[in-house]
């Protein structure tokens, strides 16, 4: 792998926490924030904005670049792994569950616009909580995804000590969030899978700033790692 190319992979964690986080501000700029069914109404029959369409197209960006990330973060995990090592596959595999969910969110929305002038107070709160009941899913795939990559890296060594610690910790919240969410949606807390974003961010940037000193990340050597008995 070539310093731009693993550069590239590495760098668009970072890339897909920004532009999700500013694309969503942007795409939600003019919206009243209300649950109730008529503030939804209203805010589902409104024209789209050139802020609303910037923020909606960043959002897209941001998920196609967490796309990338996650190709080149299997990459480093499992190369880091035992040969019988199994959490590198999962943080994949819960990554792009996490994506799927995501996008099939604008699903509703999408609808919702579309039939936007034939829309009652109940049809709209339901497309609105279809959409707010896939974020709490996501939140969930979201801490299996950090839980498994901070587990991986920790044991192999392949991130700093701290950071698969704070990764375990901030995964296993977000996924104890989301099961609460799935049972309770209203007593969802939404704060450990701002962390969960926060590990992303700071592990992509970890990443990048390695990569930009060689050729590629490489395993840091633990005790328990496959380099140590090497």
């Amino acid at each position: 792998m070539t310093r731009t190319y693993a550069q590239i992979g590495a760098a668009s964690g970072a890339v897909c926490v920004v532009s999700v986080m500013v694309g969503n501000g942007l795409a939600l700029a003019g919206w009243s924030g209300e649950t109730d069914g008529a503030s939804v109404l209203t805010d589902l029959q409104r024209d789209l904005s050139a802020v609303n369409i910037i923020g909606l197209s960043l959002e897209l960006l941001g998920w196609a670049a967490l796309v990338m990330f996650l190709g080149f973060f299997y990459r480093v995990l499992q190369r880091a792994e035992e040969p019988d090592g199994w959490l590198a596959p999962v943080a994949l595999g819960s990554g792009l569950i996490m994506v799927s969910i995501k996008l099939a969110s604008i699903v509703p929305i999408m609808a919702a616009w579309n039939r936007r002038d034939d829309l009652t107070l109940a049809t709209a709160q339901t497309l609105s909580d279809l959409g707010g009941a896939a974020f709490i899913v996501s939140g969930w795939a979201t801490g299996l995804l950090v839980a498994a990559g901070a587990g991986s890296a920790l044991v192999s060594g392949v991130l700093p000590r701290w950071l698969g610690s704070f990764g375990i910790v901030s995964g296993v919240a977000t996924l104890v969030a989301g099961t609460a969410g799935v049972v309770d949606p209203a007593s969802y807390v939404p704060l450990p899978f701002l962390g969960a974003l926060g590990w992303l961010l700071v592990t992509s940037v970890v990443l990048t700033v390695r990569a930009s000193r060689g050729p590629a990340p490489t395993a840091q050597p633990v005790a328990t790692g496959v380099a140590a008995r090497q």
